[in-house]
Formats: structure tokens, C-alpha cells, sequence
């Protein structure tokens, strides 16, 4: 027997239309279907819902990326759907938290790029910042007009594709945007990190990369389940182009149930530089860290809340 994937959700995009009034008269007790939306350029995996009064009506979309619905529904399986609550009414909109039952499929690993230029999949090999560096970014150094400026080219070199994982900007999980990062050359010996360059990257791969970054924020910014996606997306890449990753990366992976996908981290240098031997190289210009140790790295970032990424 087939091991089932249940959970939980709600429908969005329920103010849209007409569907306010519709979700107003509905008694919970009405079939309601799923329907894959092939067209939608927004997201490649938009999934709507159908209510059957006197025919199929659309009343929204489930709220989470659907890739798994997908990818049961080609294979020929059913999905199950029912309406568990309508909340709302009085001066509140009308809501439908919904309850989803297909069978449990293995996690696509593969990527489907749809750029055409050279792709950078070894940009997800990078390891973390190192501590003395965090506070150093171009952006913070040169300000956010140079960044926004910047940035906006940087999407616009590959036709709005991230550089990565090749997905356009209109097809990227959870955000339908790029996002800039510095690309980092790392001499643990010296102690010297030069940026190489700036590339854009999808929500998923940007958030990979920074790994010590989702980890302080489970729980907080990110639960765990969207953690996990992210680093299953991340290391999806990694394999299809037998790389290797960051050992942090490997080590949160393991914490969150994360498929690795038979990734393997490479292993760290050795480094013997003190922390205020640490530099970093951009633009011609060395940059020294903003704290003397890492007891003041801790401080700065207690008191203002602050994850670096």
C-alpha cells in the first residue's frame, strides 16, 4: 500500500472574482477538485481549486508550492481535497483551510533550467562568510543606490534567470524575484576573501549558499519544512552537476531531515589567521573587520537582531 502525504493548508486568492460571495454561501460539505494551471507564467506549478455548485467554479489556489501535486498527477495518481473550515464573516474576509491526501512521492531532485546561457552551478559550493567579514558587503560599503544599480544589471545579464539553478524569475519557488549576491574567492591561508563578482540568484539558491544564515533564523523567519525545500533544491543542483558542498550546509541537513541526494561536503583548510588578519578584497581597496574579536561579532549581533546573509 501506498504511503500518503496528508496535510493541512488553506486556499489563497479568495478576495479575487466573485469568490467572497461564493465562499459566503458555501456549507463546507460541497466537492471541490484540483486543477493544474500549465499556463500560469507566474508559477509552473500553480495549483487551483474548483467548488462544484452548478458547474466546476474556481475559488483560489493552494497556498504552497505544489510540485509533489504535479508530479502525482502525471504519474496518474489522485489527489484528494476536502474543506476541513470556512473561516471569517462579519467584518472579516472569508478564508477555506483545506485538507490535501495523495501518495507520498520522492522529492524531484532534478532541475529544469530554462536559460540558455553558462550557468554558475558552482556558485552553491561557496562556503559561509567568515565571521570577521560579515558587515563588509558592497552594499554596506558602497551604499544602496550603487547596490540597486548594480543589482538590476546583474538581472538583467541573464535575462532574469538565476545564474545557479537556471529558473527564470517568473518560475522561482516561494518569490517571483532574483536576488544579488557576492561571489567570493576564499584564501583561508592569507586570510583574504576577494569578490569575484556580483550574480543573481534565485530566492532557493541565494538562501542555500547562506546556510549558516537559515539556521539562525528557523523557526523564526522560516520553519523547518521550507528549510528543508530549500536545502533539497540546493543540493538537487549540486548532484545533477556532481559537486560537492559546504560541511555546515551538510550538518543543517541533517538536523532538518533534508535529502542530500548522496551530496558529499568537501573538506575545510586549515586556517591559523587571527581575526583581525582577515581582509577583504573589492574593487582594489582592503577592507578590515568590524570587530575585534568574536565576542564583539556576538554582541552586534544580539543586540540588533541581525542575521548576515
Amino acid at each position: 500500500m501506498d504511503e500518503l502525504d496528508k496535510y493541512f493548508t488553506k486556499i489563497v486568492g479568495v478576495t479575487f472574482e466573485n469568490r467572497q460571495e461564493i465562499i459566503k454561501n458555501l456549507t463546507g460539505r460541497e466537492k471541490i477538485r484540483v486543477r493544474r494551471e500549465l499556463d500560469n507564467k507566474y508559477d509552473e506549478y500553480a495549483v487551483a481549486v474548483d467548488v462544484l455548485l452548478k458547474d466546476w467554479t474556481p475559488i483560489g489556489y493552494i497556498s504552497q508550492t505544489n510540485e509533489d501535486i504535479h508530479r502525482v498527477l502525471d504519474d496518474g495518481g489522485e489527489v484528494e481535497i476536502s474543506i476541513k473550515d470556512i473561516t471569517g464573516g462579519g467584518d472579516k474576509q472569508f478564508g477555506i483551510n483545506i485538507q490535501v491526501e495523495h501518495k507520498k512521492l520522492p522529492r524531484a531532485k532534478y532541475i529544469r533550467p530554462s536559460y540558455r546561457g553558462a550557468l554558475m552551478p558552482e556558485i552553491l559550493t561557496q562556503p559561509n562568510i567568515p565571521k570577521p567579514l560579515h558587515g563588509l558587503a558592497p552594499r554596506t560599503i558602497l551604499g544602496q543606490k550603487w547596490w540597486d544599480k548594480t543589482r538590476k544589471k546583474v538581472y538583467q545579464s541573464t535575462d532574469f534567470h538565476c545564474i545557479a539553478c537556471g529558473v527564470s524569475k517568473h518560475r522561482a519557488k516561494k518569490h517571483k524575484w532574483l536576488e544579488a549576491h557576492e561571489y567570493w574567492e576564499i584564501d583561508y591561508a592569507k586570510g583574504t576573501a576577494v569578490i569575484k563578482s556580483i550574480q543573481p540568484l534565485c530566492h532557493y539558491c541565494h538562501n542555500f549558499i547562506h546556510s549558516g544564515r537559515l539556521l539562525g533564523i528557523m523557526n523564526i523567519e522560516k520553519d523547518k519544512y521550507e528549510i528543508k525545500s530549500i536545502l533539497e533544491h540546493g543540493f538537487g543542483v549540486l548532484e545533477q552537476n556532481k559537486l560537492q558542498c559546504f560541511p555546515g550546509t551538510l550538518e543543517l541537513a541533517k538536523q532538518v531531515g533534508a535529502d542530500t541526494y548522496g551530496v558529499t561536503a568537501y573538506e575545510m583548510p586549515e586556517c591559523e589567521v587571527s581575526w583581525k588578519d582577515w581582509k577583504l578584497l573589492f574593487n582594489g581597496k582592503e577592507y578590515t573587520s568590524k570587530f575585534n574579536d568574536i565576542s564583539e561579532w556576538q554582541e552586534f549581533y544580539k543586540s540588533n537582531n541581525k542575521k548576515e546573509i
